[in-house]
């Protein structure tokens, strides 16, 4: 069943149907027909094509043209080369796929040798972004992931694209978001509303069916839409927090009240990354991706660990270590601002908790400059040496270990 696609002939690459997601949501006495999947892949490439040959759904009242352009598309999908004008072809085969699969699953053929793994697209889901938990990233947001790359992982910078592959590339990754998570929605449907056996799409009766594709793709598209409209604004960074204007005294007091924020107990930092933000905290945690393919009922889910395409271990999360000074989502002011104000979704990073100067004093949670005050702590780590005892003490009364 693994093996069930969607595609014109056997030498074609393929989208692959995301089988974890269906065991997660079939009904083990009534588990999916054959019938009933290869009706969810027909129904997925009259949506959405295949891999040679994408396009998007023509509805106008849902838009996704808005969100995906068929140039784009086809700039960015199908085999490596050129068209007559001498532009790229296939861009995400030649420069992508080899790490997020022709599914965009994250499984492609050099997955298994990289730490972390490659990105799954098809949850719909990205860390390192401007807009909060929940929100889909904004288009400027996947544009400087691929511009910049992600240090520590083996995510390059693709800078040296010209813009309009840039752009395709950025709109292809959507588009492979966008379908994986309409499967998802369609997968849920099929376990929750059909009955054993009947068609998402009955070529007899397909009035109950298209209500519940066009629900579906709605589902999707109108978050990718609202994203521009969710992104987080910074607040104005004060003076005595900003390397431009304060002195370095008022620069070493924002240190150490970062310092003090990120030992309390409403940021919480310390628990995860540590005590000395070496990232030696809370080391059992799994990302989002890696928690489907953990079976919550062995006994409902007994075989899902078989059906995992990638041959590698599942690994658990670990914390940054912010005395690298190797900062994922970038190492600008503004990217930790949005890293604390955002959490990063798809992990167990949570948003700071953020307090309003009127809220009443019941209210838990962080004032505005004191986000930029854990910013400066952060950045400062990778220049702090742990054994500052002197700092430690007379600041923050924290006694750290001398070195031997």
């Amino acid at each position: 069943m693994v093996g069930l696609v969607v595609g014109c002939d056997s030498t074609s690459p393929r989208f692959y149907l995301d089988m974890v997601n269906v065991r997660k949501n079939e009904d083990p006495e009534v588990p999916f027909s054959e019938t009933q999947l290869t009706n969810l892949a027909e129904v997925l490439t009259a949506l959405f094509g295949t891999p040679d040959e994408p396009h998007v759904f023509a509805d106008a009242n849902l838009g996704m043209h808005d969100l995906v352009e068929e140039r784009n598309l086809k700039l960015a999908a199908g085999p490596v080369g050129s068209d007559e004008m001498g532009r790229s072809r296939g861009l995400y085969r030649q420069h992508c796929a080899h790490c997020h699969g022709i599914t965009g699953d994250g499984a492609g053929p050099t997955a298994a040798y990289l730490n972390p793994y490659p990105r799954n697209y098809r949850m719909g889901i990205f860390k390192f972004k401007s807009t909060p938990k929940g929100e889909k990233p904004t288009d400027d947001d996947l544009e400087r992931i691929l511009r910049n790359g992600i240090p520590g992982t083996a995510m390059p910078s693709f800078s040296l694209l010209a813009d309009d592959e840039i752009k395709a590339l950025v709109q292809y990754v959507k588009y492979l978001a966008i379908r994986g998570e309409v499967e998802r929605n369609l997968v849920y449907v099929m376990g929750d509303e059909l009955d054993e056996g009947q068609l998402l799409l009955d070529p007899d009766d397909s009035s109950d069916g298209v209500g519940m594709v066009q629900d579906a793709m709605s589902m999707v598209l109108s978050r990718w839409q609202r994203a521009e409209s969710r992104m987080t604004l910074p607040s104005p960074r004060p003076g005595v927090a900003d390397p431009q204007t304060a002195s370095t005294d008022e620069m070493r007091a924002s240190i150490v009240r970062g310092h003090q924020l990120f030992q309390g107990v409403i940021a919480n930092c310390f628990s995860c990354h540590g005590k000395t933000a070496l990232g030696d905290g809370q080391l059992d945690l799994y990302d989002d991706w890696t928690d489907e393919l953990e079976p919550k009922d062995p006994a409902k889910y007994a075989d899902l660990a078989s059906l995992q395409d990638r041959p590698q271990p599942i690994r658990n999360i670990r914390p940054r270590n912010l005395r690298r000074g190797v900062y994922r989502g970038g190492r600008r002011p503004i990217d930790l601002y949005w890293r604390l104000r955002n959490g990063i979704d798809g992990s167990k990073m949570p948003a700071v908790p953020v307090r309003k100067p009127n809220d009443p004093p019941e209210v838990k949670g962080l004032m505005e400059s004191e986000v930029w005050d854990l910013v400066n702590y952060v950045k400062s780590l990778p220049h702090d040496a742990i054994s500052r005892v002197e700092y430690d003490v007379h600041q923050t009364g924290m006694q750290l270990e001398k070195p031997r």
